[in-house]
């Protein structure tokens, strides 16, 4: 018996061998350098378990050790693969996105089509494909537009025809863009721009893999959706379990991850038979189903081997050029090498391996200077090259976010305060990023919540500063007025069910109407749901389940008589507090004032030197 036992659980585990808990959903639910940033980072705070995530660093660590040992012998050189352009500044280098299919729609490159290079793409596009691409864009049907093998040089020639018609409208583009980046087919169009390839020779390989992937779609019905997960999420598990279903009705079990989209979203490639499983059971494995793609198959999976040897070939016979600007893999994430055998074998590896595009973004979202980023510019899909004629789609999710902010109103003006922390989800990623925007001499605007969101928002209160500009020369946006402009802005983009994820103090001098010359002191709230207030002292964040009473029990004890250093104190006191209790604050904050006077006075930022002795007096401390 003692010898049978072992053998029967041995041929128990072989039938059905799930992943092991818990490290494979700390795997499936963290991004790609989250374990990291926990362990490493103390201003860092995780859901997952610590020994989880040691284990998983650990792991890491061990290989980073093998790579050092190899390189202080000599047998591993440095690579360096990306391009400097430090020469041109931040705020005028562009970056741009291409699209990947599932973009495609009836009409589209319609309104690039006047533009004399955008056409010619069209014309010499057709010449290669034997059809009248331009027809078929704006005649469709969409059931044929949809079809792999149409929609892919439709989406690939429509992107380059709009990237045509920018040039025309900004003839300085070339000399700015440093950095270019594609999803799926749209990698193509990038290594266009990059000059890696010509438009004929990507047209020919567009063509080929498209025909390729068209060809494995047809043994078995499959499809993409995009699903949500969470820190509990059990999706491998649930695509374990799904190929385990098709296995049974022995049909082809195809259900893994194709696309790392953003933080805690990506897409599943599957068969219909998993990707149903998934549906009718997300509830149970704890993730959210979103939307079906517009694809004609689960691209970038086990399903695509079969056109991994058609486009290898072609790549062969085509000619490749080092790339000019800095041009990001799916494949890797990163920037692609010097090599051209090692882009060729990345292009080829593309297809049938997950595309990293939420590694690419990370990694473009690191290239800012203090609160100075890169120009970002995505074709548009319906060819409208004017970006702010385009309607801003709904934040989804905040995903990089920022926490509280403190402000006081004293006698002579106000004084606010940030951290200089943005966080990928719950890990402080970001370093050194300044959540306030001067709009002008006396007013001052900071923020909670996603940092993209604010950066639109930027550039809507830029626009109203112009628009004032362009009536009077001296004409500027007071607190009070921006105070009720925004309110109105968020109110309606919530009415519309497309908030803006961000908490808003807005901060200076309102002059007296009746009284030339006199300024008080202003302090306006708007929130998320556009509820709207005016106060003397406001914590938001996490700062205000600490901190309101506190700020309001300081100001209303010094009885008007607070001044600018006084007040700088009782935040400086407040930013202390946060940083102790808040685990994605950082200890390195920016304090401005703004009077009469000086105007708004951005000081450098200051850094608490924490006391973690009264740490011992906390029972959860170990």
């Amino acid at each position: 018996m003692k010898r049978v036992l072992p053998q029967l659980l041995t041929s128990v585990r072989g039938i059905r061998r799930r992943p092991t808990p818990p490290v494979d959903w700390v795997e499936d639910a963290t991004t790609y350098s989250e374990a990291h940033s926990v362990i490493t980072d103390p201003y860092t705070s995780s859901p997952y378990p610590q020994k989880d995530m040691e284990t998983m660093y650990e792991s890491s660590v061990q290989s980073a050790k093998a790579a050092k040992r190899q390189k202080e012998l000599g047998r591993v050189k440095r690579k360096i693969h990306s391009i400097d352009f430090s020469h041109i500044p931040i705020e005028d280098q562009v970056v741009v996105l291409f699209p990947g299919q599932g973009a495609q729609h009836v009409k589209m490159g319609s309104k690039v089509y006047d533009c004399e290079a955008s056409k010619k793409l069209f014309d010499n596009a057709s010449e290669v494909l034997g059809y009248d691409l331009y027809a078929l864009c704006q005649e469709g049907p969409s059931t044929k537009l949809n079809q792999t093998i149409y929609s892919q040089p439709a989406v690939f020639v429509s992107s380059l025809a709009a990237m045509e018609k920018l040039r025309t409208e900004q003839p300085d583009i070339d000399d700015r863009l440093t950095e270019v980046a594609g999803f799926s087919v749209g990698e193509y169009a990038a290594l266009v721009v990059g000059g890696c390839l010509s438009f004929e020779d990507a047209m020919k390989i567009v063509k080929v893999r498209a025909e390729a992937m068209h060809e494995c779609c047809q043994l078995i019905a499959s499809g993409m959706m995009t699903v949500r997960v969470n820190a509990s999420s059990r999706l491998k598990e649930a695509m374990f379990d799904a190929r385990q279903v098709a296995e049974e009705k022995n049909e082809l079990s195809i259900c893994e991850d194709a696309n790392f989209l953003f933080c805690q979203h990506r897409v599943v490639g599957g068969s219909e038979t998993c990707l149903s499983f998934l549906e009718t059971n997300a509830k149970k494995y704890n993730f959210d189903v979103l939307k079906r793609l517009a694809v004609g198959g689960a691209f970038h999976t086990r399903l695509m081997n079969d056109a991994l040897g058609s486009v290898k070939q072609v790549l062969k016979e085509v000619k490749l050029e080092p790339p000019r600007l800095n041009v990001y893999s799916n494949y890797t994430g990163k920037v692609y090498p010097r090599k051209l055998g090692e882009i060729r074998e990345c292009l080829t590896k593309q297809i049938n391996n997950p595309v990293k595009w939420e590694q690419i973004q990370q990694v473009l979202y690191r290239k800012h200077e203090d609160y100075k980023f890169p120009n970002f510019i995505e074709p548009p899909r319906e060819g409208q090259i004017d970006r702010e004629t385009m309607e801003v789609e709904r934040t989804l999710n905040p995903t990089c976010t920022g926490t509280s902010v403190l402000a006081v109103a004293y006698k002579d003006g106000v004084a606010i305060m940030t951290d200089r922390v943005v966080s990928y989800g719950k890990t402080a990623r970001y370093k050194n990023i300044t959540r306030q925007y001067k709009v002008n001499r006396h007013c001052i605007v900071a923020f909670g919540g996603d940092h993209a969101d604010f950066q639109w928002l930027q550039n809507v209160i830029e626009r109203q500063e112009a628009e004032l500009r362009s009536y009077d020369a001296d004409a500027q946006l007071t607190p009070k007025a921006l105070h009720g402009y925004l309110t109105s802005l968020m109110y309606y983009r919530r009415s519309k069910m497309n908030p803006l994820w961000n908490t808003l103090v807005i901060a200076g001098m309102q002059p007296e109407p009746l009284n030339h010359g006199v300024y008080k002191p202003f302090i306006g709230v708007i929130t998320q749901r556009g509820v709207a207030y005016k106060t003397q002292s406001v914590a938001t964040g996490m700062g205000a389940m600490l901190l309101n009473q506190a700020i309001e029990t300081d100001v209303r004890a010094k009885s008007g008589e607070l001044d600018e250093e006084g007040a700088v104190a009782i935040l400086r006191k407040c930013m202390e507090l946060t940083v102790y209790h808040d685990c994605v604050a950082d200890d390195t904050f920016d304090i401005t004032t703004v009077n009469h006077i000086g105007g708004a006075k951005f000081r450098e930022p200051e850094q608490i030197v924490g006391n973690w002795e009264i740490a011992e007096y906390n029972c959860q401390y170990e």
